[in-house]
């Protein structure tokens, strides 16, 4: 994702992105002067009419998104929405990051974003998540016309070289099937850890759609704040990423939180966690503490 922000904009920019979105963006957004612009989202993602409504407002040149899997609601946009999109994009002149970071856990996804915006669609995924967090290498697909060479300097300086024996462990494990078979596993192991949190938690609380995805978004009760909530849940042991971690404006924040379903080793530390949690989720709100 650096390697391409670098790539494909200027300070000054402004970048494009869902109302929610991946909290190192704006580390990233910050680092090159970007204007970020959160676009509007629902059930099934960005909102075709918002972004017509920011590419006429603002002369943006850049919209980051991730379609599958988003990070932090879950939301897979669906193929007539991703051909919206992509029409929106092609009329005003914009590019897209597509993020698939997540891409390959689901069995069934539709087709990327970039399948039906070839011409100005850069398309960004790694293997950390899907096979092993140690495995650190990242794709980047470009367009044909795109100046490669911008990328390849800034792959560069950003990194000297991709790590000689992590591409050969990762280049013989595709050739071998042994990259197939892990995201197998971790595709079992996840819908194994989605099943117990939709036991533990409630369907009625989980607000993101029911893909296999390592993390998911929990909605709170009436009245609840996020930053409260995570605070609470944090004095009982539990650690959750309240919503405004994740928004990219000014507007409110989502009574939601972020659950992490890969960092407990094993589903019994798991389910210890989500037990904790849900007993949050039924108690009363805690007061704050005074802070003298």
């Amino acid at each position: 994702m650096e390697v391409a922000l670098a790539a494909l904009t200027r300070p000054g920019d402004t970048l494009l992105t869902e109302a929610l979105t991946y909290p190192g963006l704006r580390v990233l957004a910050q680092r090159f002067q970007l204007r970020m612009q959160g676009v509007a989202m629902d059930v099934q993602g960005l909102v075709p009419e918002a972004l017509e409504a920011a590419c006429k407002g603002g002369g943006a040149r850049l919209l980051y998104c991730q379609p599958t899997g988003h990070n932090p609601t879950g939301t897979v946009v669906p193929v007539e929405r991703r051909e919206r999109i992509a029409e929106v994009a092609r009329r005003h002149g914009l590019l897209v990051l597509e993020d698939d970071a997540y891409g390959l856990l689901p069995a069934e996804r539709p087709p990327p974003l970039a399948t039906f915006l070839p011409e100005a669609s850069y398309f960004i995924a790694g293997v950390s998540k899907l096979l092993t967090p140690g495995l650190r290498i990242g794709y980047l697909v470009a367009p044909q016309r795109a100046r490669g060479e911008r990328l390849a300097e800034e792959v560069g300086l950003a990194s000297l070289m991709t790590t000689p024996l992590m591409a050969e462990v990762l280049s013989r494990w595709v050739e071998d099937g042994t990259a197939d078979a892990l995201v197998v596993r971790q595709r079992q192991e996840v819908e194994a850890r989605l099943a117990l949190a939709r036991e533990v938690l409630g369907t009625g609380a989980l607000k993101g759609p029911r893909v296999p995805l390592y993390h998911l978004w929990l909605g709170l009760p009436e009245g609840r704040r996020s930053e409260d909530f995570a605070a609470q849940a944090k004095r009982h042991g539990v650690s959750v990423t309240p919503a405004g971690l994740f928004t990219t404006g000014p507007g409110p924040v989502p009574p939601a939180v972020r659950v992490c379903l890969g960092t407990p080793r094993t589903r019994a530390q798991l389910e210890r966690g989500l037990r904790r949690l849900r007993e949050v989720l039924d108690a009363a709100p805690e007061p704050l503490a005074a802070v003298v």
